[in-house]
């Protein structure tokens, strides 16, 4: 069988780029620890200068337990167009290791980015996680497979 994945270039850097920058929100991917099977969540996400990959989320949520334990997990984003195959769309999944953060740290930029979570942001329930990421699978389009590695994705840590 023929590899399918192509070197990262700059033209798989700029998708990667453009996919982190515009994305709000993704999947969560991850084991639930008290049924142990595998689960899925949309998460408020934002790649933000400084912090890296970060999300915020309620306690009260089915996932956050996955996320406290610091299990790995997987993170896909990437929207698909209006018109037109969902699959001809770029999306990556993210092979991430979750960290608890101190909320506060990313307060502003947070709320620059999605202000109307000013209503919940300062809940006592709501907690931040930074993603680290171990590598990602960009899929930008038929036939555009990248595998980034963990130095292709150092922009992405802070």
């Amino acid at each position: 069988m023929t590899d399918p994945f192509r070197p990262v270039d700059d033209d798989a850097r700029a998708t990667m780029d453009r996919l982190l920058a515009e994305m709000r929100h993704g999947v969560l991917s991850y084991l639930d620890p008290k049924r142990v099977t595998p689960s899925a969540s949309r998460i408020a996400l934002l790649c933000l200068p400084g912090h890296g990959l970060v999300t915020l989320v309620s306690e009260l949520s089915l996932h956050t337990p996955a996320l406290q334990s610091g299990a790995k997990c997987a993170l896909l984003v990437g929207e698909p167009a209006a018109k037109g195959d969902a699959l001809t769309a770029p999306r990556a999944t993210l092979h991430v290791q979750p960290e608890p953060v101190d909320k506060s740290t990313i307060r502003d930029a947070w709320l620059t980015h999605l202000p109307k979570s000013a209503l919940y942001f300062d809940f006592t329930d709501f907690i931040a996680f930074r993603f680290s990421i171990d590598d990602a699978f960009l899929n930008g389009g038929f036939g555009k497979a990248f595998l980034f590695t963990a130095d292709d994705l150092k922009p992405y840590a802070s």
